[in-house]
């Protein structure tokens, strides 16, 4: 179960591996990016104001003759998705002929019956062709392409989509006038200038493609220019650069038809994308991205959350009143020093005899401001008690802080003690795979070397297969020549009846030569039933590799669960050095602020001791 699991992740991460590829250099398609049918969703609009996804040089890919401009054959190019194709079209590649120069998938009729057949199963899709032939074909395409069963729109006026499903719509090309005008833009040669004028050309598309066809190509014109290498920059930047047209408020409705080297499952998913919602595309508020807006029942839970802090704000200012209370009892106790001295100017001003009695009022009074201040730093010190408490409090909460960490301390280390023991148990489970691994290994290589032995056997017996051919041919060879002897002969037989008897006896070694050909007939049976016994013992070898490639990724993950058991115990032990510092730093601040609290606690007993012996002395 644990190998059918991984398959499937190794599978996905393939397939989104290759669904963010801007270009395709494999051969194949995966099943996944297969796009038959999104034509079927979109609504009869004239088909300038398609976005059409399209190859350029589409007959000439990878198991053609070079140079190459795609990746995929014509039927994976319809499978993606691709909609536009264009073939180039010489005197030679018309039809097959058994040539070394020409193969017949690079021919015209060729590439021709595969986009019929696309067709007759998909009758909802449209596919445009845009043929260049040279001078030397361009009459015998023209008389093909104007054959009247031939499911074709020749017409030159743009029809809808309803118009066209199920054929071929014709575009003109420089030497062929049929089919649908078309204002075409291609790429400087210059590497530089390639982004600029790509993205001038699609800008240019979007701003006429509503009414015109539009064709933008985005490849290399061949010559000095590697298809393959520009592809792979230039058709990320065709993808960012639709993407951001079509994230503008001002975003255009389509881009024409965007033919490209070697097109990547994304670019060519994000030229259909751009018809916005498939089967709304007519409504164009619906094509735009716009936002819809929230309900107004959030706004106004905010309001009534939001006053909330305004109320308890109210509390602060109704404390500070407090403040300002104990300021006004003070300032009334200060006054009763000030009214003392003025009673004793007022009697020194009718007796100087009583001018030492008003002295000593004044000396009391000043003791009575000392002992005023002397209260307000008893306030002090009682101000300075309750932070005291406030920080024992602080420190109880550091210390439960502390009990807490402590805790989870434990249960880490528990945790590490489980993570260690899973570890252990992985250990054993990594050996015993590695034991299972050497011996596939041995399995595998006994099997190879069956295989190198078979192949050898297959190799002689190809060799003695040649060599009856061989004999095959030279016999077929003497049977055409008896043949034809005995044509004469029997033209002959009327005349030279002496000649009757040489006649027959060679139509007896003819027989007898037909017995030997039908038993190399039946030796060519044999041979065929042997290589297909060597295909199943490459089968079951394959069968066997695939095996031993997903336990090697098996050991690959397990090494990975060690590198985050090492990492977890690194990251255990960080936490384990920071606890121990915090700790340390709470014990210094509070064995600190203990001491500055004792030291204010004896200043204020002193403080409290000179006050007392004042007001002995005063007493």
């Amino acid at each position: 179960m644990e190998h059918i699991h991984l398959s499937v992740f190794i599978v996905v991460a393939i397939c989104r591996c290759q669904g963010e590829q801007h270009f395709s250099s494999s051969e194949t398609l995966h099943f996944k990016f297969a796009n038959h049918k999104w034509m079927k969703k979109i609504q009869d609009l004239p088909l300038s104001a398609i976005s059409i996804p399209g190859t350029h040089q589409s007959n000439r890919h990878s198991q053609t003759s070079p140079p190459a401009f795609q990746a995929w054959g014509l039927h994976n190019q319809l499978d993606a998705g691709i909609r536009f194709f264009d073939l180039h079209v010489t005197s030679s590649n018309i039809q097959y002929v058994k040539t070394e120069g020409v193969q017949e998938s690079e021919t015209f009729f060729y590439a021709f019956r595969t986009l019929q057949t696309f067709l007759v199963k998909h009758r909802k899709e449209t596919l445009l062709l845009r043929v260049t032939p040279d001078e030397g074909a361009v009459a015998q395409v023209t008389e093909w392409l104007s054959r009247g069963d031939l499911p074709l729109w020749r017409d030159k006026d743009v029809p809808t989509l309803g118009q066209v499903r199920g054929k071929i719509v014709l575009v003109q090309s420089s030497t062929l006038n049929l089919g649908l005008p078309v204002h075409v833009t291609e790429l400087d040669t210059e590497k530089d200038k390639k982004e600029t004028q790509m993205k001038e050309n699609i800008k240019l598309a979007s701003q006429n493609c509503e009414h015109d066809m539009m064709l933008t190509y985005t490849g290399s014109k061949g010559g000095s220019e590697e298809p393959l290498e520009i592809a792979k920059t230039l058709n990320k930047q065709v993808d960012d650069y639709l993407l951001e047209l079509k994230g503008d408020t001002n975003r255009p409705h389509c881009v024409g038809i965007i033919a490209m080297d070697f097109p990547g499952p994304k670019v060519i998913q994000t030229i259909i994308d751009f018809n916005g919602k498939l089967g709304y595309m007519s409504k164009k508020l619906q094509d735009t991205d716009v936002a819809v807006p929230e309900t107004f029942e959030s706004d106004g839970k905010e309001e009534k959350t939001g006053n909330h802090p305004s109320e308890d704000n109210k509390h602060p200012s109704e404390d500070h009143k407090h403040p300002s209370e104990d300021h006004k009892h003070a300032s009334e106790d200060h006054k009763h020093p000030s009214e003392d001295h003025e009673h004793a100017s007022e009697d020194h001003e009718h007796t100087s005899e009583d001018h030492e009695h008003a002295s000593e009022d004044h000396e009391h009074a000043s003791i009575m401001n000392i002992h005023l201040k002397i209260m307000n730093i008893m306030n002090m010190h009682l101000k300075i008690t309750n932070i005291h408490l406030n920080i024992t409090n602080i420190h109880l909460k550091i210390t439960n802080m502390h009990l807490k960490i402590t805790n989870i301390h434990l249960k880490i280390t528990n945790i590490h003690l489980k993570i260690t023991n899973i570890h252990l148990k992985i250990t054993n489970i990594h050996l015993k795979i590695t034991n299972i691994h050497l011996k596939i290994t041995n399995m595998h290589l006994k099997i190879t070397n069956i295989h190198l032995k078979i192949t050898n056997i297959h190799l002689k017996i190809t060799n003695i297969h040649l060599k009856i051919t061989n004999i095959h041919l030279k016999i077929t060879n003497m049977h055409l020549k008896i043949t034809n002897i005995h044509l004469k002969i029997t033209n002959m037989h009327l005349k030279i009846r002496n000649i009757h008897l040489k006649i027959t006896n060679i139509t007896n070694m003819h027989l007898k030569i037909t017995n030997i050909h039908l038993k190399i007939t039946n030796i060519t049976n044999i041979h065929l039933k042997i290589t297909n016994m060597h295909l199943k013992i490459t089968n079951i070898h394959l069968k066997i590799t695939n095996i031993h490639l997903k336990i090697t990724n098996m050991h690959l993950k397990i090494t990975n669960i060690t590198n985050m058991h090492l990492k977890i115990t690194n990251i255990h032990l960080k936490i384990t050095n920071i606890h121990l510092k915090i700790m340390r730093i709470i014990h210094q601040m509070n064995m600190n602020i203990h001491l500055k609290i004792t030291n204010i606690h004896l200043k204020i007993m002193n403080i409290t001791n000179i006050h007392l012996k004042i007001m002995r002395i005063i007493h």
